[in-house]
């Protein structure tokens, strides 16, 4: 047999198993831990004499002959020297496994990473790719969530709530949405990256190789979030198995989740690093919060693990009320330079010694999404919620409309025990009457009702201004209705018969999601004007219909600069401005494509004059400047009707927007 290297995945995996064993070694050094590092240093100097790596085996050597006094520095030598191996290795591949029931889109994905030399399996079950995890070395691992038999976001959960393979990088393959109803990828905890399925494989396959670059000097990062610092998912399921054996039988740990309130949303208006510094920041803080034997982990992008041994409801909750007080005043700058509040909340369970990490991570989840929706309520909440601190929570409505009755009774009966106001309806046409009159959270569809009812209400509900704002899920039970519903810009789905409480957590999911996207007023209107009084007259007129966010520019240069990032329905564009002819400014905006939907509102001295110049961009209309806002209000109304005539009552709108925009006004220089 040749002497040929061991190929960088191996070493990558033996890598990351040393690593794991110094890590244990250097927390809890007991003998069972120091003999089965031995055991794996043994391995691999079998393995380097065998495939003569001298550097390799001398280390190796040195490390299994070494005194437990010494053992571990000698460790620490043995690791590096597998990372140097690693860096000058000349291959960088490693087996690439495709899991997906579509077998064309598999095989012409698994040609295109061959051909950057990457070695590939694929598996058409989630059965089938737990038996490559378990025989191959699998560096990465691509999940189409739409699986002949199981929801594919289900098995990236398994796959990362297993040690094993809690650290493989995934890749999440989600159904195309149509181009005429675009909504953002399905939330699929646990992936590294989404990928929409009409993506360029070529994209998917650059990602991958960039990452394998990377992958085999990580080592250490194995179990490290490389943002934060923090141990990361992976490195927390195993924390809490150990910390479960180190207590007593009925000894009390606590297991927090917190989480970044509406982080998609915040995602979506600032830059990643500035993200990224953010989770830096709530990562740092929390853990000087905390004691030093408390566990700070990443758990995902948005979200952080904490695990507190000894600790009752009572002292959990205090520790974390004290971790949350020094986050209150936590802001995040846009591109814009505008600062945003952000809100961390908390869900905390209490667990011993015989409690799964998936259970606890359900219950904690469920409160943390019952915090996120109380806090926003209109007086404000709880940002702590746990088995021990019941909230007087607003009922969330949600219709239910199901082929089985039976099946419909029984999720009546358990959501309404969850702070759910369920109505169950025998037909489509009976739901969307109902829900055109009335307001609800979430519509629960299933793709078997008679004449495929759910597919064309759910196209019904898209077509309407007044339910398009519902959040709706689907029940599945076969594949072809998962990209269906997508293309009619479903939230969400989930697969007959449901698990309760990955259900329920999905409801609390999708519910949290579209509250905050609809919540904020539903239209987006920019006052562009040369003059300060009439700029914050027009914008504190339409704030307080509540019905509206409102974007304020001060002069053209101003409007074009944010019209680079803002996507605002609506236009409200002065004249009058110096330095540039409105006809010019129109313009330019038509060379933005993203605003192609924008339509402007001029504001003139003389509304009823026809407009002088020709314009290719939309022109909703004019209104009366200066700005009067009885009059004001009424002009908008002819031309936006969905927007109320006068103010009336309490206004539902966050007051600190506008007071963000002002603060942003009038920091401009003159």
């Amino acid at each position: 047999m040749s002497k040929d290297n061991q190929s960088p995945v191996n070493l990558t995996y033996r890598l990351n198993s040393l690593t794991r064993s110094l890590e244990h070694l250097e927390t809890q050094p007991q003998a069972g831990t120091e003999n089965e590092a031995r055991r794996l240093v043994s391995l691999l100097r079998a393995s380097s004499e065998f495939r003569g790596m001298d550097d390799l085996l001398n280390s190796a050597r040195l490390a299994e002959q070494a005194p437990s006094a010494t053992f571990p520095d000698k460790l620490r030598d043995l690791i590096y020297e597998i990372k140097q191996a690693l860096e000058q290795s000349p291959h960088n591949t490693g087996i690439v496994l495709i899991v997906s029931s579509d077998s064309l889109y598999a095989t012409r994905l698994s040609e295109c990473l061959n051909e950057l030399q990457h070695e590939t399996l694929i598996a058409n079950s989630p059965q089938k790719a737990n038996s490559f995890i378990a025989d191959s070395t699998v560096a990465f691992c691509i999940v189409d969530l739409v699986l002949a038999d199981l929801d594919g976001r289900a098995f990236i959960n398994t796959l990362r709530n297993r040690t094993e393979t809690a650290a493989l990088p995934v890749v999440a393959i989600t159904p195309s949405p149509s181009e005429t109803n675009f909504k953002p990828p399905l939330p699929v905890s646990g992936a590294d990256v989404i990928f929409f399925k009409n993506s360029a494989l070529e994209d998917i396959a650059n990602y991958l190789t960039i990452r394998l670059k990377r992958s085999h000097i990580r080592g250490l990062q194995a179990r490290r979030d490389p943002v934060t610092g923090l141990p990361n998912r992976a490195a927390c399921h195993e924390i809490f198995r150990h910390l479960q054996r180190s207590i007593q039988k009925n000894d009390a740990m606590a297991f927090i989740l917190i989480g970044i309130n509406h982080f998609a949303a915040i995602a979506n208006r600032c830059t990643p690093l500035a993200c990224d510094e953010l989770t830096r920041r709530i990562g740092a803080t929390l853990s000087s919060s905390l004691r030093a034997t408390d566990v700070v982990a990443r758990w995902n992008e948005s979200e952080f693990a904490v695990l507190l041994t000894g600790e009752d409801h009572f002292g959990a909750t205090k520790a974390v009320e004290k971790a949350l007080m020094n986050l209150v005043d936590l802001t995040i700058k846009t591109p814009e330079d505008e600062n945003i509040s952000v809100t961390t909340c908390a869900g905390i369970t209490i667990n011993n010694a015989q409690t799964s990490i998936e259970d606890a991570t359900l219950r904690a989840e469920s409160h943390l999404y019952m915090a996120f929706s109380d806090v926003d309520s209109p007086d404000g909440g709880k940002r702590i919620v746990s088995d021990a601190i019941p909230i007087i929570h607003q009922e969330e409505p949600v219709a239910l409309c199901m082929t089985n009755t039976g099946m419909a009774k029984i999720i009546k009966q358990i959501l309404e025990r969850e702070t759910f106001r369920v109505e169950i309806f025998p037909d489509t046409e009976s739901v969307f009457a109902r829900i055109t009159q009335h307001p609800f959270s979430l519509l629960i569809l299933d793709d078997e009702l008679p004449h495929e009812g759910g597919f064309h209400l759910l196209q019904q509900m898209n077509e309407q201004a007044n339910t398009n704002t519902i959040g709706t899920m689907m029940m599945i039970s076969k594949e072809a209705s998962i990209e269906r519903i997508i293309k009619l810009g479903a939230n969400d789905y989930f697969l007959k018969p449901p698990t309760m409480p990955a259900f329920l957590s999905q409801i609390r999911r999708v519910i949290n999601h579209t509250s905050h996207q609809h919540s904020s007023p539903g239209i987006t209107i920019m006052v562009a004007d040369h003059e300060l009084p009439q700029l914050l007259l027009a914008g504190t007129t339409l704030h307080q219909l509540g019905t509206c966010q409102v974007l304020l520019a001060k002069g053209a240069a101003d409007a074009l600069q944010r019209l680079k990032n803002a996507h605002p329905e609506y236009l409200i564009l002065d004249a009058l401005m110096p330095h540039i002819s409105t006809a010019e400014f129109i313009t330019q905006i038509g060379h933005m494509e993203w605003l192609k939907n924008t339509k402007i509102i001029l504001s003139t001295e003389n509304p009823a004059a026809p407009i002088p110049f020709p314009v290719q961009h939309p022109i909703l209309g004019t209104i009366s400047r200066p700005y009067k806002p009885g009059t004001l209000l009424e002009e908008l109304h002819n031309l936006i009707p969905t927007l109320p005539k006068s103010i009336k009552g309490r206004m539902n709108t966050d007051p600190r927007l506008l007071e963000l925009e002002v603060q942003r006004i009038l920091s401009l220089k003159a």
